[in-house]
């Protein structure tokens, strides 16, 4: 049993030897020290975990982030611009009824969760199209942007903005089967 023990212990250091070989790179020891040898005030915000959150039009209209949102898979401050709470004003009766639709369900987001929401206004100085204050928006506070619209995330990577897209999730969690798999 000693043997045994003392085997694993000596396999084990050297395979934390070469670990620490490969990643000696990525670790800053700067910033470890400053991070273990100062401890910061803890405030409300630090209970609230994770980048802030600005959701989409798009992914209002959708309602599949409530369900995300009670799964806990999204955590972090959620943001709704105040540009986005007129999606119910729209001459188009079936446009007007899924704005209704996503205004209900920012209602539920607001009552159901214990996640914190925040409606913000934004004003960028220059008229621009939602999609556009959207990003500069993201950009501004260092957020998430939380969208199931293709384009959005296209023009969102190209400007650097960083994306949540509830479709790639929805592909990502799907079961891969294979060819006469019998389901």
């Amino acid at each position: 049993g000693t043997f045994i023990v003392v085997l694993l212990n000596i396999l084990f250091g050297i395979l934390g030897i070469r670990v620490a070989r490969r990643k000696k790179d990525d670790v800053n020891v700067r910033t470890l020290k400053e991070v273990l040898m100062t401890t910061p005030p803890s405030t409300a915000e630090d209970s609230i975990y994770g980048r802030p959150k600005i959701l989409d039009t798009s992914v209002i209209i959708d309602g599949r982030i409530l369900d995300l949102l009670q799964t806990g898979f999204i955590e972090g401050k959620i943001i709704i611009p105040d540009f986005v709470r007129h999606i119910a004003d729209s001459a188009d009766s079936l446009k007007r009824q899924r704005g209704r639709r996503g205004l209900d369900i920012l209602n539920e987001i607001q009552k159901q969760l214990a996640v914190p929401v925040e409606i913000q206004s934004f004003h960028p100085g220059q008229q621009m199209e939602v999609d556009s204050m959207l990003l500069k928006m993201a950009d501004s506070m260092d957020a998430f942007v939380v969208t199931n619209d293709f384009n959005l995330n296209k023009v969102a990577e190209f400007q650097g903005v960083r994306v949540l897209n509830i479709n790639e999730l929805s592909n990502a969690v799907k079961p891969v089967v294979l060819p006469g798999e019998e389901m």
